[in-house]
């Protein structure tokens, strides 16, 4: 279903972004394990099955650890850059190191007024939960932005 939608969307111009993140893992597991990494290459694959390289450059991806949502517990720096890697790779050997190195890479999962500005050295951007449901957490957000 999300791979019919991606075609139609790319196919008519909209700005896509393709989440991908395991819903779950062991409570010692790392989010760079060799499982966790399976579980994304099987997302990505089976979300860009058919999907032209052209088409590939307009796509954003997001990683978003399900579990992490909400619960004030973000990656930290050396995970997240070592996920983003994976992904790239991945993204590499499928549709070459030009197109993989087009694609913006974001992140969610517990973005707040004192992570924000570390993340942003890292990703391309980042998708607000709880912060923006909430007007004084979204507020700490966008001036923590300010002062980037």
């Amino acid at each position: 279903m999300i791979n019919n939608k991606l075609k139609h969307s790319l196919k008519n111009n909209f700005e896509t972004v393709l989440c991908i993140g395991e819903h779950t893992k062991k409570t010692d597991e790392d989010n760079t394990s060799f499982r966790i990494k399976k579980i994304l290459f099987r997302q990505l694959s089976e979300c860009l099955n058919g999907i032209n390289p052209e088409d590939v450059k307009k796509l954003s991806i997001a990683y978003e650890p399900v579990e992490n949502i909400g619960k004030d517990c973000a990656l930290n720096s050396d995970q997240l850059l070592k996920i983003q890697e994976n992904i790239r790779t991945w993204l590499e050997v499928r549709f070459g190191k030009e197109i993989s190195k087009k694609i913006n890479f974001y992140y969610g999962g517990s973005i707040n007024n004192k992570n924000i500005n570390d993340y942003l050295k890292f990703v391309d951007g980042v998708l607000l939960g709880a912060s923006s449901s909430n007007p004084a957490k979204f507020k700490s957000v966008l001036k923590s932005l300010i002062n980037y």
